[in-house]
């Protein structure tokens, strides 16, 4: 029998031998080296059984784990995941808001988010983030668009707020916290990308430090635990608990891997014990690359300089956003010129970026490598005169008709797109950049979302719902 997936990732292996993405580990074993983790795993595979504890019903070592990764953390609990930030997030949104509740979400979250709203009826409030039309990210959300949309939907439930974004960039989630609690609402953290930020002063502060009630690590991203491993902070007695582990073990799976819930243990021991000086060096080698960016013509970085703009008020360094908007290059010609010729392969590019995320598992050699890959990519390239990357502004909500559920179960039929000003979508269509929907299911089409959708997408045809 064939093995092509094992193959393929062998060959991945073999030929990217500079991983600048996730999970955080990066395949280095000297990490492991005081644990002996990564020699044990077909050893470590087990089940549910006598003596190792369980997921849902935690009473011994397990149990005594979360305590200390609560402590650690500094949360009420602490909930290990199998199933990635992914669950944690659509637990909290089904624990927190039910059938035909609203709860107020930014415009470009996470897919999880959309699958619970999906999954538990309930109704969107959208909140825009800002968006650098030169560069075409989305950055943060102004803490006055939550107070807004709290003021003219009193009903709803809570917010979700992502910190940071993918790119590392965070909104004010102090004030955010502040104006949600103020109206006695629940805040969920999607903090997928940050459960490093308690660990250097130099990093973003924690959703669990301004007091969010329910905060989700994705702990294989920036942390060296395997790849669906994460973690689900309670903070406050704002969310109903017995609810929360309900959706937990309902939608996690019912044979999970002690083999990540492990790895994330002995990835808490690792920066628990080691991440002063781990995070101290990831500091220092990102700050020298950056440094070095600055002389090479026609490349930028987005990083700290654009706290106070575009409601940034954090950035997580350990995520270089390099920017190629003034050479004749694409953020993805970048991606597969540095992955074909220089076996570098980064977390993701756009039109006009590309993002690197380093962990404290990259040695001076990786930023090196990377730095020398730049210098001559940027050196065959010409200067040109940039117009900026999206040029269709502002953007747009639509019109919400029927919540995820509803149109879910709705009958869709396709026609052209000139014939759709009116209807209501069946299915979701985004621009990317910058990584947002310009209409989702359930929103009705109009001239406003067919002008963006002839700027940034070559849609003849749509899905629309029959009604």
């Amino acid at each position: 029998m064939k093995t092509p997936l094992y193959n393929s990732l062998r060959d991945y292996g073999n030929k990217v031998q500079y991983r600048m993405h996730m999970p955080g580990h990066k395949s280095l074993e000297e990490l492991y080296k005081t644990t002996g983790f990564h020699k044990e795993m077909l050893n470590l595979d087990l089940t549910e059984i006598e003596g190792v504890d369980s997921l849902f019903h935690p009473r011994s070592s397990l149990l005594e784990a979360q305590e200390i990764a609560a402590n650690l953390y500094g949360a009420k609990e602490s909930i290990f995941l199998v199933n990635g930030a992914s669950i944690g997030i659509m637990a909290s949104i089904m624990a927190v808001v039910g059938e035909g509740e609203e709860l107020i979400i930014p415009r470009n979250a996470h897919r999880s988010v959309f699958n619970a709203l999906l999954l538990a009826g309930v109704k969107p409030i959208y909140i825009m983030p800002e968006i650098d039309f030169d560069t075409g990210v989305a950055m943060g959300i102004n803490p006055l668009e939550i107070e807004r949309a709290l003021t003219e939907n009193p009903k709803a439930k809570g917010v979700l707020i992502a910190h940071p974004n993918f790119y590392g960039f965070c909104s004010d989630i102090e004030a955010i916290a502040k104006i949600v609690h103020k109206y006695d609402k629940v805040l969920i953290v999607d903090e997928a990308c940050g459960s490093h930020f308690k660990f250097h002063k130099e990093l973003p502060i924690s959703g669990i430090e301004v007091g969010a009630d329910l905060i989700v690590h994705g702990t294989h991203k920036n942390l060296p635990a395997l790849t669906q491993s994460g973690i689900l902070h309670i903070y406050s007695n704002r969310v109903d608990e017995k609810k929360l582990k309900h959706y937990l073990m309902m939608l996690q799976s019912s044979s999970p891997s002690y083999i990540l819930l492990a790895s994330l243990e002995i990835a808490l021991k690792i920066v628990e014990e080691k991440g002063i000086d781990l995070f101290n060096s990831l500091f220092e080698n990102i700050s020298l690359l950056k440094e070095s960016f600055k002389k090479i013509k026609g490349v930028k970085c987005l990083d700290n300089n654009l706290i106070g703009k575009y409601s940034i008020a954090g950035y997580d360094f350990s995520k270089v956003v390099i920017n190629f908007q003034q050479l004749n290059l694409r953020g993805y010609e970048v991606e597969a010129i540095l992955r074909d010729r220089y076996g570098i392969q980064c977390e993701l590019s756009d039109p006009a970026n590309i993002l690197i995320t380093f962990t404290i598992a990259d040695s001076r050699e990786v930023f090196s490598k990377v730095l020398a890959a730049i210098e001559e990519i940027a050196t065959e390239a010409e200067i040109i005169n940039d117009k900026g990357c999206l040029t269709e502004g502002p953007w747009h909500l639509p019109q919400l008709v029927y919540t995820p559920k509803e149109a879910e179960n709705k009958g869709w039929q396709e026609i052209d797109i000139s014939h759709a000003k009116g209807r209501v979508s069946a299915e979701t269509l985004s621009s990317f950049p910058p990584g947002m929907p310009i209409i989702r299911a359930g929103e009705r089409v109009d001239e406003r979302v067919l002008e963006l959708l002839k700027a940034y997408r070559d849609v003849k045809n749509i899905k629309v719902i029959i009604e």
